[in-house]
């Protein structure tokens, strides 16, 4: 009978625990969400806070043709020149210019200076990079009749005569994708520098392809032969702009003779 009481005694003693308990987290949760615990008062109208505030991102890559400012040699468009002096010279050289690529627009290095130049008043630049041979001229694209709507600004030379092959260079901007949520992808807009090539057909329209070896001797069929021999002779693979350049100045030189 005692164990049976005594039984009994715990019993009640848990039940009235367990309520005391309940009643008590139930009072705590009251308390929060009354902001009557450590003021905390949540409001639908507040910005969400996701911890430390993160550092911002950036836009990297280079954006110009060649990051250097290199000396050169400009042409202006002639109509462009005589608008501010009719006696003046349409070209001028030993200046330090680069080109954006996201405007296009040509730096000119003056002094501690840096004056850009809109790319419709300059017809032609040229210059050479260091450790390359030869002189890199670009081209503006107004001096071709016809060419793609992407095309703009200039245009680099690589070869002259009969079949006329340019290079295009532009960027490619990669938005950020960092998502503050969940602290995951990256915060920094990146810029990449894209190429395709293009040839001058009879009409002076730029015609993209790809300047692979079955593409550039079906532009060259009327002396194919010849070529094929020249790119065996100097075992070239055209995986270079300096091997796409020496088929293509031999295959110009046997149109010349």
């Amino acid at each position: 009978m005692k164990q049976l009481f005594f039984s009994c005694c715990i019993f009640s003693f848990a039940f009235s625990l367990f309520g005391q308990n309940t009643q008590m987290a139930q009072s705590t949760r009251d308390a929060i969400n009354y902001g009557q615990i450590g003021n905390f008062n949540p409001n639908s109208s507040a910005s969400m806070i996701y911890g430390i505030s993160d550092t911002p991102g950036e836009v990297v890559g280079d954006i110009y043709l060649d990051s250097s400012f290199l000396k050169s040699s400009i042409v202006f468009y002639r109509e462009i020149v005589k608008r501010y002096d009719p006696a003046a010279s349409d070209s001028i050289a030993g200046y330090p210019v680069r080109i954006d690529l996201r405007t296009y627009l040509v730096e000119f290095k003056l002094g501690d200076a840096v004056k850009s130049i809109d790319p419709n008043a300059i017809r032609r630049v040229h210059y050479q990079r260091p450790g390359e041979q030869g002189i890199a001229s670009f081209w503006n694209v107004r001096e071709f009749k016809g060419y793609p709507d992407e095309l703009n600004g200039f245009v680099e030379m690589l070869a002259e005569g009969k079949l006329k092959v340019v290079k295009s260079h532009s960027l490619l901007y990669i938005k950020p994708t960092y998502n503050a949520a969940l602290s995951v992808g990256d915060k920094n807009a990146k810029y990449f520098k894209r190429y395709a090539y293009y040839y001058a057909d009879a009409k002076s329209n730029l015609i993209k392809f790809k300047p692979k070896r079955k593409e550039l001797l079906a532009l060259m069929a009327d002396k194919a032969s010849l070529v094929i021999q020249f790119m065996n002779e100097k075992k070239l693979s055209l995986d270079s702009d300096q091997e796409i350049k020496m088929v293509l100045s031999f295959y110009n030189k046997l149109i010349d003779l």
